[in-house]
């Protein structure tokens, strides 16, 4: 995974979940916070593929 393809996938996953937990939080329950942060990050991670660009390494 190149250097650029690793801030993409940080962009896509963990910065929205950290982002929505710690400004928008609309529930005053913690666990639907922390749910929904979570289903953030799957969302994320099922998204990243099409964005990140891979490197083939020759062994």
């Amino acid at each position: 995974m190149t250097v650029l393809g690793r801030l993409i996938f940080v962009s896509l996953t963990i910065l929205p979940m950290l982002v929505f937990g710690n400004f928008f939080t609309p529930f005053d329950n913690a666990f639907a916070t922390i749910g929904l942060g979570i289903a953030i990050l799957i969302i994320g991670s099922l998204f990243a593929p099409y964005f990140v660009k891979y490197k083939k390494v020759d062994q």
